[in-house]
């Protein structure tokens, strides 16, 4: 088995949609975000928690030998 490089770029591609999301909200200051910033803040960060670990997962279980 071998790693699916176009997968990995996808989940690199939700990563980086996710950090310039957050990069563009943290210019402001914390006190002008309203609620929804917040929870999209927040739902970024689990998308780059989530596909961070499918990169990992999906790179171990085609690299592992058991």
């Amino acid at each position: 088995m071998s790693v699916d490089r176009e997968r990995i770029k996808r989940f690199i591609s939700e990563v980086r949609s996710a950090i310039s999301f957050m990069s563009k909200c943290s210019e402001r200051p914390f006190e002008d975000l309203t609620d929804s910033d917040k929870y999209a803040i927040r739902y970024n960060i689990i998308v780059i928690a989530e596909a961070l670990s499918a990169i990992a997962l999906h790179v171990y279980v085609e690299t592992s030998t058991v």
